[in-house]
């Protein structure tokens, strides 16, 4: 048997960032993004109503502010609408990895393959 050999890089497409790279990201960025507010706000939600931090509530009066402002939140939302069309589009849904792994048998087929040797 002979070994398979790659294709040689004749336009230097290799070399440089990818269209799949930038993509790939672009969709990490915008996880953490998510993953960032998320945290921030559920800690300052924390802040604002546990009695136990209102003494951090009383020195910090622009959380208040910081919570209601427009721009934070087109981030999100951009990030949002970014990172969910980037997972659907690059079939990383758990259920697009169902039906791939399963679009293989005919519908109605229960034949399994065991060992090598079909049923």
């Amino acid at each position: 048997m002979s070994k398979a050999t790659l294709p040689r890089n004749t336009t230097r497409q290799a070399e440089g960032m990818q269209y799949g790279d930038v993509a790939r990201t672009m969709h990490r960025f915008s996880g953490a993004v998510i993953i960032v507010f998320v945290l921030v706000h559920v800690i300052v939600q924390a802040v604002r109503h546990v009695p136990m931090f209102a003494s951090m509530n009383a020195g910090a009066p622009w959380l208040q502010t910081m919570q209601e402002q427009n721009w934070v939140h087109a981030i999100l939302f951009f990030c949002i609408a970014f990172h969910t069309r980037v997972s659907r589009d690059a079939g990383m849904d758990v259920g697009d990895a169902a039906r791939v792994r399963t679009a293989a048998r005919p519908v109605g087929c229960t034949a399994r393959v065991d060992a090598g040797n079909e049923q």
